[in-house]
């Protein structure tokens, strides 16, 4: 093995499972995924972009683990204090008429949200650099949450969760991003209100 492993797109967890199988002593350097030069935003995102209107975004799947349920019970939450603002979904699922829209209705959650299904990536980078205030992603595992080095590098702040595997990694425990309970709506839609 080289004098120093660096091994890009793994998680905390791959790494000490490189030490633990394979009884590597030396430093491992982390190196995440990146993202094209050109995809960052020249400055982070100062404010909302409508006051009164915040554009809340979601990169998903409409699948148990990645908890999408939670974007409508905190996206619900949040309108009761600000109803104004909006909430843009993107992915599998998240179609007019799928399943995401149908559960939304199903709790009471029509207003304000655009389900946009799903895009080509240029689509989504350019409706999240154009018009989102906010990302967020309730997933409750993720091996690396490439979604989430997207959102950071157009500028937006960002929600995930505590316990989501890589992601209080990737929002460097807290530092870069807000982390919140994402099996809590309250939580989470407190959270969304700050930003």
């Amino acid at each position: 093995m080289p004098a120093d492993l660096v091994r890009a797109g793994c998680d905390k967890a791959e790494v000490e499972a490189l030490r633990r199988h394979h009884f590597y002593r030396r430093p491992i350097a982390l190196i995440p995924n990146g993202v094209p030069a050109d995809s960052f935003a020249e400055t982070p995102r100062a404010g909302l972009r409508v006051p009164g209107e915040p554009v809340i975004a979601s990169v998903s799947e409409w699948y148990s683990l990645k908890n999408p349920k939670m974007l409508f019970k905190a996206f619900k939450l949040v309108r009761e204090q600000v109803p104004g603002a909006r909430l843009f979904v993107f992915g599998h699922g998240f179609q007019p008429a799928g399943p995401a829209e149908h559960y939304a209705r199903s709790i009471g959650v029509s207003e304000g949200v655009t389900y946009f299904g799903y895009s080509r990536p240029e689509t989504v980078r350019h409706v999240l650099g154009s018009q989102a205030d906010i990302y967020f992603h309730p997933t409750l595992e993720e091996s690396f949450g490439m979604t989430f080095i997207e959102a950071m590098a157009l500028g937006l702040p960002c929600v995930g969760g505590r316990a989501s595997g890589a992601i209080p990694w990737i929002l460097g425990d807290g530092q870069a991003g807000l982390l919140a309970d994402v099996r809590n709506a309250r939580e989470v839609a407190d959270g969304l209100l700050h930003l």
